[in-house]
């Protein structure tokens, strides 16, 4: 079984999935063996986010 991460990964995580104005991307989630999701704006059709 996989642990939940540290305080501090998990404020890390909290910081970087707040939707900034200057941010490129931002943290969508993590699964349960730790990889982490990120969306972005896509370059091509500016209306879309990428994942």
């Amino acid at each position: 079984m996989s642990k939940q991460p540290g305080a501090i990964k998990q404020a890390w995580y909290k910081w970087k999935s707040l939707r900034l104005p200057w941010r490129r991307k931002w943290l969508v989630g993590a699964d349960l063996s730790g990889n982490t999701f990120w969306e972005f704006k896509d370059a091509i059709n500016a209306g879309r986010m990428r994942r």
